[in-house]
């Protein structure tokens, strides 16, 4: 099987993969309260899969580059259809934990996987392009997932559509890894020489890059849980009203991400971090003060056109500094960095929106964004010189 029949299956079974992804930033905060959850525990839900994630996430990329990367790909899938049986049937915060920490070990897998698989087979002047196109699929998913979502909420009370949901859900992720089974062959390469390219383990950029990566997750992921929780609280509890807002965004992550890996192809990779992480710590500084639930939609919107400018630029760099033989231990390392801040972030952001004021969590977001970006071009400013490498590729 060439190249591009491969990419085109593994885009096919994470777009059915990411269905469910696409509604748990808006449903699960929704669902939360109606159970009697507060933003402290609903900040937990989405902190408990960082926590698994930076638990199991370097083991998993050990294993990747070890046993391949095929097998944890098809496996991945498997444990998200577990967990969505196990949302479906969640009518309690523990068992909706319980739920969190399967699908939290089904990402580690299937991204760890994933990423790598990208990294096997594409060349690096098209990196970002690749990467872009991944997470444009993985955004489309989550977008038709999220429309199939309202539409059953529509038909169904919230407790009855949510069973449904899930279930459905359940189905398409058996589909997506039948797809993974059938149409994905193992691309880990051949082993190079102990200590080629070996970066992960000796580069300094590589460690910078980390730096980076832990404050912007830090940062992003204390507004996850917030957002949907802010809206009710200021604006509305009905669901229609929670969509229109939500929807922008989705739409820019389904269709921009493309466009916006390939410019991590084009144009210096650190500069558009830079571009990426000014942009959604400026607009966040503007939600706590938006007089309407269409303001905040629109702030959300440019928000997400500032986080698909940067992240396929910053995938992108793990695969610039990284040899081969141990792209999925880089990537898991990555990936567990990533963890670290989805553990610590949410808890965060939900205290001191309960304990303190509604408004400062999106102030420091945005502060931590806007430092964040001028972190990233500061530490990593000589990656390329100092290497004999250079931090972006020219497009084909």
């Amino acid at each position: 099987m060439d190249n591009s029949s491969i990419k085109v299956n593994l885009q096919k079974s994470v777009m059915f993969g990411s269905f469910a992804l696409g509604i748990m930033p808006f449903l699960l905060p929704v669902y939360g309260v109606r159970i009697g959850g507060n933003a402290e525990t609903i900040g937990g839900l989405f902190s408990v899969v960082g926590l698994v994630n930076l638990v199991i996430q370097p083991l998993v990329g050990r294993e990747v580059d070890h046993f391949g990367r095929r097998k944890f790909f098809v496996v991945s899938f498997l444990v998200y259809a577990i967990s969505m049986v196990l949302y479906s049937f969640a009518s309690t915060m523990p068992l909706l934990y319980v739920a969190r920490v399967l699908q939290g070990i089904g990402g580690s897998f299937m991204w760890t996987a994933a990423y790598a698989i990208i990294g096997d087979i594409t060349d690096r002047d098209n990196q970002g392009k690749s990467i872009g196109r991944v997470q444009g699929v993985r955004s489309t998913g989550r977008l038709y997932g999220a429309i199939l979502g309202f539409i059953i909420l529509g038909y169904f009370p919230l407790l009855t559509g949510w069973s449904v949901l899930f279930k459905v859900y359940a189905c398409l992720l058996l589909y997506a890894g039948y797809i993974a089974y059938k149409y994905i062959p193992e691309t880990v390469p051949k082993k190079e020489p102990k200590g080629t390219n070996d970066v992960t383990h000796t580069s300094t950029h590589f460690r910078k890059l980390l730096v980076v990566v832990f404050i912007g997750s830090l940062s992003t992921s204390m507004l996850s849980p917030l957002l949907m929780i802010f809206l009710q609280d200021r604006f509305t509890t009905h669901v229609g009203s929670l969509a229109t807002a939500y929807l922008p965004a989705a739409l820019i992550y389904a269709y921009l991400s493309v466009r916006m890996g390939r410019l991590s192809d084009k144009y210096n990779r650190i500069r558009l971090i830079l571009v990426g992480l000014l942009t959604s710590g400026i607009v966040s500084l503007g939600f706590p003060n938006s007089p309407s639930i269409i303001v905040v939609s629109v702030l959300w919107a440019v928000e997400s056109i500032g986080a698909v400018i940067a992240t396929p630029a910053e995938v992108s760099l793990v695969t610039d500094m990284t040899g081969a033989n141990i792209r999925g231990t880089a990537y898991g390392q990555y990936l567990a960095t990533v963890s670290i801040g989805t553990v610590i972030g949410p808890l965060l952001g939900g205290w001191l929106y309960d304990r303190y004021n509604h408004s400062l969590p999106f102030y420091i977001n945005g502060l931590l964004m806007i430092l964040d970006g001028f972190v990233a071009v500061l530490l990593l400013r000589n990656y390329g010189s100092s290497t004999g490498e250079q931090p972006t590729a020219s497009a084909e």
